[in-house]
């Protein structure tokens, strides 16, 4: 099949960024027991009625069709994974080209998987940034008469690495439902890393269908979680910014703000901190106690250390309730400073070494 120049310069330069596929970075695995094989399994969670009437309401008050918006959120979801601002995946577009006579009629045999290049814009509305992304699909609809080996020839990937490791799929239920029905088209399976389907049955049903040789079950249940959160804020709230849509679920949210703040623990209220630090070296002296950059100290080291500070300092004159001034950049040499100061009897005084000298002179 043979392309034409403005349809090579338009891929090239939508793939022209890309020298690996965006990773999704999360619940990655390597187990032996699938070495060499690929056993794929699905998950799926149902959207209620509620929020499925809100995603209808939304695409017929704001005429923003229902893939955009999936698409939308599955970009959001791979670049919050992979760290990226320009994320890449695949979806499904009919493979009919408009030169040909009768392509129109056929169904269920043209459709075509290609990439799409999708940049997160933070600081954008919801709304604004949907609309823009309409307007790139509906243009790069016009150059979808490509097969994924030519793309793959077209972009800066290496041979036998895949242009995309997740692609999103509508089913013709979908499309019938939210769309004219010309637009109706059916997708047969192929086999990604990571496929998410969506289907209406009545509410909207969101699928996984994921390689297991790579990804675990439950990273993918929560990968749907997650999907549904970021539909849930694009739908209910148009007009907030990117940036400030909610990724966590309620229970995620509930552990990380209050589980794992429950930190209150019982210890012994009749000795200072530089004693209980002591008690910990005799307990683990070999144990890490401190890492910062690549440096690291174990609890007998920093020990020694700040008992060698403690001694100098004692040696000048600290003691009970002297202050003894730090000013100094985040380091070990910090921390070191604090214990050896408590050691020697003194109060450990913190300066900001970023603070004009003026304001040093003042403060000391």
């Amino acid at each position: 099949m043979d392309i034409n120049n403005t349809t090579k310069v338009f891929w090239q330069q939508m793939l022209k960024d890309f020298t690996a596929p965006t990773s999704l970075g999360v619940g990655q695995i390597s187990s032996s027991s699938f070495a060499g094989k690929k056993q794929y399994a699905d998950e799926q969670l149902t959207i209620s009625a509620t929020i499925t009437a809100e995603l209808q309401s939304f695409v017929s008050q704001y005429q923003i069709n229902v893939d955009t918006i999936l698409q939308g959120v599955w970009a959001l979801l791979l670049s919050y994974y992979s760290g990226d601002e320009k994320v890449l995946f695949g979806t499904a577009f009919s493979g009919r080209n408009s030169e040909l006579p009768n392509t129109e009629s056929v169904v269920n045999f043209l459709t075509n998987i290609l990439p799409i290049a999708v940049l997160i814009k933070p600081e954008e509305t919801v709304l604004s940034w949907l609309q823009e992304l309409q307007t790139e699909l509906a243009n790069l609809r016009q150059h979808n008469y490509i097969s994924l080996a030519q793309l793959q020839k077209l972009s800066n990937l290496p041979s036998g690495v895949l242009l995309f490791e997740s692609c999103v799929v509508l089913e013709d239920t979908l499309f019938a439902n939210f769309l004219p029905a010309q637009n109706v088209q059916t997708w047969e399976p192929i086999n990604f890393p990571v496929t998410v389907k969506a289907k209406l049955n009545p509410e909207l049903i969101l699928q996984i269908n994921y390689d297991r040789s790579q990804f675990d079950r439950i990273s993918i249940i929560r990968m749907l979680e997650h999907l549904q959160t970021l539909l849930i804020g694009v739908v209910t709230q148009p007009e907030q910014k990117l940036s400030a849509l909610p990724l966590l679920t309620d229970s995620e949210q509930q552990q990380i703000l209050v589980e794992w703040n429950n930190t209150n623990a019982k210890y012994p209220q009749d000795q200072c901190f530089h004693q209980l630090f002591a008690a910990q070296v005799e307990r683990s002296p070999n144990a890490t106690a401190l890492i910062f950059a690549e440096k690291l100290l174990t609890y007998r080291e920093l020990n020694a250390k700040a008992n060698q500070l403690a001694h100098y300092l004692q040696a000048l004159g600290v003691g009970a309730e002297i202050p003894v001034v730090v000013c100094v950049e985040r380091s070990l040499e910090m921390i070191v400073g604090l214990l050896g100061i408590l050691k020697a009897g003194g109060v450990y005084v913190p300066i900001d070494p970023t603070y004009p000298f003026e304001r040093l002179s003042f403060v000391l």
